[in-house]
């Protein structure tokens, strides 16, 4: 206990702490406990479940005929702007591609160009992660078995920061050649093992709410994604018995009928759907419960402020 906790969560020493490392060690134990507590069978953490190598999936489990291996990812979200702007100075603007856009830096330059010539704000040209989580598929697939039946279901989990941070990992997967559209940017084979995607806020929680944390998942946010490139043998009752651990919004999410979409094409609000859903799909006490800790307007402040 005492190895784990220094070389995963630096205590007592803190001497040499990483924050990035931190929170992937606390993004697995807080899964694998809430996991543990909904009295599952055949528990397990840090489990091989692929024979051809010594790769271990973070949690194991099974429900009732369905086993499952899930591994958790923690994911780079190191800011590219100054979190906030000295009180009498310009706002700052990040500007960002959902998906790979064709000739994207002339029309991002063109943007900033235009943006800051009008003094309206400083523009700062983000960077697009979808490279990040393209790496974290594979290195999930590379961990569940490849004998993988019906019986089985492989999730990966990751674990987001706020909202927009959410927003940025739901367009790596739907944008424009996004990783679960019909032409991703990279070959679909090499994750096609990866059942389901769990995109959550839980890094949120441990680097900005912590204090109302439980190491837990029944105020985290939750949204399943099943892989469209996923194994022929992953059948409906396996994603179904799997996820029934979770408090998630799979079905709440894909009903979500967006307000905006008899005025805006379908190609642009696609990857604003995520976003749209948290703060037009979640009441006021639901974005209480799930962001306690505000880092800006959410649900009828956010549209407020879009508005003016």
């Amino acid at each position: 206990m005492e190895e784990i906790l220094q070389e995963k969560f630096f205590l007592p020493d803190e001497s040499h702490y990483n924050e990035k490392a931190f929170c992937q060690s606390a993004s697995e134990l807080t899964v694998a406990n809430h996991i543990y507590r909904q009295r599952v069978s055949d528990f397990a953490v840090d489990k091989q479940v692929n024979p051809k190598n010594k790769k271990d999936v973070d949690v194991a489990y099974r429900v009732r005929a369905t086993h499952v291996a899930l591994d958790v990812k923690c994911p780079d979200e190191s800011a590219t702007v100054p979190p906030v702007t000295t009180p009498g100075t310009q706002p700052i603007l990040s500007l960002i591609t959902a998906g790979r856009v064709p000739h994207h830096v002339q029309q991002l330059g063109d943007l900033k160009e235009q943006i800051e010539s009008s003094g309206a704000a400083t523009v700062v040209l983000g960077r697009n992660r979808d490279l990040a989580l393209k790496d974290c598929l594979i290195s999930a697939n590379a961990k569940f078995s490849p004998d993988s039946s019906v019986d089985n279901l492989n999730i990966l989990f990751v674990a987001a920061g706020y909202v927009g941070k959410m927003s940025e990992w739901y367009m790596n997967l739907f944008a424009p050649q996004g990783l679960f559209t019909s032409e991703p940017l990279h070959p679909s084979e090499e994750f096609e093992l990866v059942d389901v995607v769990i995109l959550s806020n839980l890094k949120y929680w441990h680097e900005h709410a912590a204090a109302d944390h439980d190491w837990a998942l029944q105020r985290v946010l939750l949204v399943p994604f099943t892989n469209p490139h996923r194994r022929s043998s992953c059948v409906r009752d396996a994603c179904s018995q799997g996820l029934s651990v979770f408090p998630h919004f799979f079905d709440r999410f894909n009903a979500f009928d967006d307000p905006a979409k008899d005025d805006v094409p379908d190609y642009v609000l696609e990857p604003l759907k995520l976003l749209h859903f948290i703060n037009q799909g979640l009441t006021e006490e639901e974005l209480d419960r799930y962001f306690p800790i505000r880092l800006y307007p959410l649900g009828k402040a956010a549209i407020e402020a879009a508005r003016k």
